[in-house]
C-alpha cells in the first residue's frame, strides 16, 4: 500500500512539474495566436516580463494545474499497479524485475 500512494504522490508532483515548466511556453503560444502586437516568441516573452513580470507568464495556472496534476498521479499509479499484477502473474517477488515479452 505504501508503494502505491508513493507512485500515486510521485505522479502528482511530476504533473505538477510538467505545469510549472511548460505553463510559461504554453502562455507565450496563444498570446502569438490571438493577437497581432508581438513581433514572434522573444518579443512575445520580452514584453510579457516587462509589463506584466514574470507572473504574466504563469496567469492562467490553475487550471491545469487542476486538471494535469491527477491526471499524472493516477498513470504512476496505475504503472505500478500493473507491474504488480505482473510480478504476481510471473510468481516473483516484489523486487525482482518483470520479464519483457519477445
Amino acid at each position: 500500500m505504501a508503494e502505491a500512494v508513493k507512485s500515486f504522490l510521485s505522479g502528482g508532483f511530476g504533473g505538477i512539474c510538467l505545469v510549472f515548466v511548460g505553463h510559461p511556453l504554453d502562455t507565450i503560444k496563444v498570446r502569438l495566436q490571438t493577437s497581432n502586437q508581438y513581433k514572434g516568441m522573444v518579443d512575445c516573452f520580452q514584453q510579457t516580463v516587462k509589463k506584466e513580470g514574470v507572473k504574466g507568464l504563469y496567469r492562467g495556472m490553475a487550471a491545469p494545474l487542476v486538471g494535469i496534476t491527477p491526471i499524472f498521479a493516477v498513470y504512476f499509479w496505475g504503472f505500478d499497479m500493473g507491474k504488480s499484477i505482473a510480478r504476481k502473474f510471473e510468481g516473483k517477488g516484489p523486487n525482482e524485475d518483470v520479464s519483457i515479452p519477445g
